[in-house]
């Protein structure tokens, strides 16, 4: 099944929305793709991600190997700071299907968009302050 992205935020196919991120192992680590990317979404939470409430924005995270399945999985166990307790899945990737075209690269082509310019406008100035020597010119 290759479900709509209206289907899948309709919480009835059992998909959950996610960001695929690839990486060159050669030029940033796994745990340092995971110390940029996670601090955003809630691992606190199972079913929130700011102010997006409902089954399809579960938090996890996939793997394609188990190597890397059992990092990710002792990356989450040490995050401490939390004051929740981390509910983020560790997940073997399954079922993923890409998102429609109209859903590539959203932000970028619509940043005045409500959403992306008050929820995901200041994430994404956050992460360029906080990650400068990462974000490519």
């Amino acid at each position: 099944m290759n479900p709509s992205y209206e289907q899948v935020c309709g919480g009835g196919t059992g998909h959950v929305e996610v960001v695929r991120v690839s990486f060159d192992a050669d030029r940033i680590s796994l745990r340092e793709v995971l110390e940029i990317f996670f601090p955003h979404p809630r691992p606190d939470d199972f079913h929130r991600q700011g102010n997006d409430i409902a089954p399809s924005t579960a938090a996890a995270s996939t793997c394609m190997t188990r190597p890397r399945k059992r990092s990710c999985a002792r990356w989450w166990r040490g995050q401490r700071r939390l004051r929740g307790r981390v509910v983020t899945e560790v997940l073997p990737l399954a079922n993923y299907s890409r998102a429609e075209d109209y859903h590539q690269h959203y932000f970028a082509r619509h940043p005045n968009q409500g959403y992306c310019a008050m929820v995901v406008a200041p994430k994404v100035d956050k992460f360029r302050r906080t990650f400068k020597a990462r974000v490519k010119a």
